[in-house]
């Protein structure tokens, strides 16, 4: 695309608007890592991430701990393919019966809480934690504990007994893994979780005396204290000569770290103890970090974003989903779903050239049009979701209607394009010179959608037995056919004159 050296006198839209999202599932995984030590390893493991639709957020390292912890976002079916081979990882290169960190720990590849963030429902993302805990049994021969959602324990139940202790009771009746029987050598075991937000917060008190740093942590755990839904242990670390109070906060709704804090500073004080600093251990979600956070909370220098949602938005976006969601194994995100951002694409790139244009394209029109190709494309894959559904309940009339509504929602699709005729036979008439391109290329990007249509619509009608109901289908489409062929061979033809 070529600009002039000057634009003056072209319009611009001053709508602001913002566009939907597609309506792709999208999860949170939180795994942790026995090691916080060996930047080399940290770096191994955080490369088996580096998928297409996966995001790392944040990687927490403790070298007193001896632990690390990642915040990953992506694309379920890649999320799940990438937590399998950091696990892979973790067992090729940590070896735990060697580990040392004041942390208690099972495995390399410790702990592994899979979290729904939007579109996905909390049984879909226990089929994935089954799934991953198959498969890294598997291939490395790694017992596994499901806990949460996923399974009848909660993690401390067994996590905290350690690897050494694990390695005598794994055969007992109370620590017997759910997938797997002996404990791995060097990798341990893994525990797969599903949960709800957790926060991980730790205090550093001016105390170097565990004993008193345990009873503190004694009197604040949710078991035996004054925090409910808190679990709380205290350390000794090394490096800092002081006593750390580490907590999980399980229960994100019902308490702030506001109320933590003056309750860990009342409780320490009471054994002449001050609350030295804070820190926030990986990410907190949006609600949780309230306008009051930073002034009531000293944070241990953090210096990017503390949020899930902060993160995101800087890390992570709506594209790398999309072409994430289209390269993995999720059914629902195929050609349909590309199709409609293909449409998108080529609507926002006309309205592109007609906001620069000296043209009475009506843009409002056009975001109509934008809207109402991403609505496609999250009803394509609506409607094979409900498509797959029929075919597994072997219900031959509901799946005849859903083959219907599926070729309906291509016929749609296969529409939009046309409605776009108008102003792209406008932009190539009195549209800006310099960028004739752009609506060539925008072209193009429409008959990519409206032959998405078509394939989906032929697919369709092969699972379809009335052959008459095939014809006049297939009848009506060759008329749309007919005009888009004409529309495109017309305008490119037009365009590459001007090129």
């Amino acid at each position: 695309m070529g600009f002039p050296a000057a634009m003056t006198g072209y319009r611009s839209s001053s709508q602001l608007y913002t566009l939907p999202m597609l309506n792709l599932p999208l999860i949170e995984a939180v795994p942790n890592f026995s090691e916080g030590r060996n930047e080399e390893v940290i770096s191994r493991i955080k490369g088996a991430f580096e998928l297409p639709g996966v995001k790392v957020l944040d990687v927490h390292v403790d070298a007193d701990h001896n632990r690390s912890v990642f915040t990953v976002v992506g694309t379920p079916r890649q999320v799940e393919e990438a937590l399998v081979d950091a696990i892979g990882v973790a067992v090729e290169l940590i070896d735990v019966s060697k580990h040392e960190g004041v942390h208690p720990r099972i495995g390399a590849a410790d702990v592994v809480p899979l979290i729904p963030l939007k579109n996905i429902d909390v049984g879909e993302v226990v089929r994935i934690a089954k799934r991953i805990g198959k498969k890294v049994n598997r291939r490395y021969g790694l017992p596994v504990y499901f806990y949460g959602e996923a399974g009848s324990r909660e993690l401390p139940s067994f996590r905290n007994v350690g690897f050494e202790r694990l390695k005598e009771l794994i055969r007992t009746e109370e620590y017997r893994p759910d997938i797997g029987e002996e404990i791995h050598p060097t990798a341990g075991a893994v525990a797969i979780g599903v949960r709800d937000f957790l926060v991980a917060y730790n205090f550093l008190l001016d105390t170097d005396d565990l004993n008193v740093g345990r009873e503190i942590a004694r009197r604040l755990r949710g078991s035996t204290g004054f925090l409910k839904r808190v679990r709380v242990l205290a350390f000794m670390l090394e490096s800092r000569g002081k006593v750390q109070i580490s907590m999980n906060i399980t229960d994100v709704h019902r308490i702030s770290l506001y109320e933590i804090r003056k309750t860990v500073e009342a409780v320490a004080s009471r054994f002449g103890v001050r609350v030295l600093e804070g820190e926030l251990v990986g990410l907190m979600p949006g609600f949780f970090a309230d306008e009051t956070l930073s002034g009531f909370l000293s944070m241990g220098g953090a210096s990017g974003p503390m949020t899930v949602e902060g993160a995101m938005s800087e890390k992570f976006s709506e594209l790398e989903n999309i072409l994430g969601a289209l390269g993995s194994r999720l059914p629902k995100a195929g050609g349909g779903m590309a199709g409609g951002v293909a449409l998108a694409m080529g609507v926002a790139l006309i309205r592109k050239v007609a906001v620069l244009s000296r043209t009475d394209v009506d843009i409002r029109e056009l975001d109509g049009y934008l809207y109402e190709a991403l609505e496609l494309a999250n009803r394509d894959m609506a409607c094979f979701e409900e498509l797959m559904k029929a075919y597994r309940g072997d219900n031959q009339d509901l799946l005849r209607e859903r083959l219907e509504v599926c070729v309906r929602e291509s016929f749609e699709m296969a529409s939009l394009p046309l409605k776009l005729m108008p102003a792209v036979e406008k932009l190539i008439t009195e549209g800006n010179k310099n960028l004739i391109s752009d609506v060539g290329i925008g072209l193009e990007l429409l008959r990519s959608g409206f032959n998405a249509a078509r394939y989906n619509i032929l697919i369709n009608l092969k699972g379809v037995d009335d052959a008459e109901y095939r014809s006049r289908v297939l009848k009506e489409f060759r008329q749309l056919e007919e005009k888009m062929i004409f529309y495109y061979e017309t305008y490119t033809s037009r365009i590459a004159m001007e090129l």
